[in-house]
């Protein structure tokens, strides 16, 4: 509240009374403009949910977000040994004309490229605008050296954009390709060759009456999620089929090698327990009964541990009704 001094040989005359929580002037204390700002920093929450629930005005809360912000933007980046890169979608594009030439230009992208430490405590380091190589390195430019020298590996889905980013802004990281990438990509070469085959087979795309067709989705899922009656069901099924019963399973167990082999990445396995199932696949998806293999993903990382009853055979040869895998 403002106070008048009535006599005396002060010159202001009046003065407001404030505190270290209220300044002069405000109408909300300190306190609650930090628990507005750490709420959408650290709780994750919106700023409009934070509006209903502190009683408050958007700007006052937005206001309050960015100046908690900037603690975390301005402080120093954390040493970073595993550095992972990836893309992510935000808004949509903006496109502007230009007066002089007609031409269109993107002024807003869609595609954010984000920074995170993958392995220790971190968190989300940056985000850049685009996910080409010039923006990568951008990014990276803003970073000291001797930070970039400590990043010892960098993951990376299969992008090729990315891989170039790094050769030329951390030639020495080694780069890892995560688990889910290598697992999914092994799924989409499976649904590839089920098409491909279908289609040189019967001249025409796939039916629901076509057994291919039928096992199409049981194809995709872990060995181990399916169970040995389901198994013996598709397995004899597809093995009826000429080229299609040669095919398919040979594709099938390229990709449950795959998974075999990265399973190892959480068990400790040296050198020599490696050697076996990364032959064992290399040179399994490459067989002639085998689909074809330019795309098959390099062994790096694994989906997770499988159970020991699911371990898929050696050789496309069907296990026998009514007996247990």
């Amino acid at each position: 509240m403002p106070l008048v001094v009535p006599r005396g040989s002060c010159p202001r005359r009046s003065f407001t009374e404030q505190i270290p929580q209220i300044p002069a002037g405000a109408r909300l204390t300190a306190r609650l403009r930090d628990t507005a700002g750490r709420r959408i920093r650290d709780a994750g929450s919106t700023v409009i949910q934070a509006v209903r629930d502190l009683h408050l005005s958007w700007p006052t809360v937005m206001e309050a977000f960015r100046t908690q912000a900037r603690d975390v933007t301005e402080a120093p980046l954390p040493q970073v040994t595993v550095l992972g890169i990836d893309e992510t979608r935000r808004g949509r594009p903006s496109w502007e004309q230009d007066a002089e030439t007609g031409k269109w230009r993107l002024t807003r992208d869609r595609w954010h490229t984000g920074f995170v430490d993958t392995l220790g405590h971190g968190g989300p380091l940056g985000q850049v605008e685009g996910r080409t190589v010039a923006d990568v390195l951008a990014w990276l430019a803003t970073t000291s050296l001797d930070w970039r020298k400590g990043i010892g590996y960098v993951a990376i889905d299969m992008s090729a954009i990315y891989r170039a980013a790094i050769r030329i802004g951390l030639p020495h990281a080694t780069v890892v390709v995560d688990h889910f990438h290598g697992v999914q990509l092994a799924n989409k070469m499976l649904s590839m060759v089920r098409r491909r085959t279908t289609a040189e087979t019967r001249g025409r795309r796939g039916r629901a009456s076509d057994p291919e067709w039928k096992a199409r989705r049981r194809l995709l899922r872990n060995s181990e999620d399916v169970t040995d009656d389901q198994f013996t069901t598709m397995w004899n099924t597809l093995l009826v089929e000429r080229k299609i019963g040669q095919t398919l399973p040979a594709a099938w167990i390229a990709k449950e090698n795959l998974r075999t082999l990265l399973a190892l990445a959480r068990t400790g396995a040296n050198r020599h327990q490696v050697g076996h199932p990364c032959w064992k696949f290399l040179t399994g998806a490459r067989t002639p009964t085998s689909p074809k293999s330019a795309s098959s993903p390099p062994p790096s990382t694994a989906c997770g541990p499988r159970s020991p009853r699911s371990s898929p055979p050696d050789t496309a040869t069907p296990r026998a009704k009514g007996s247990t895998a």
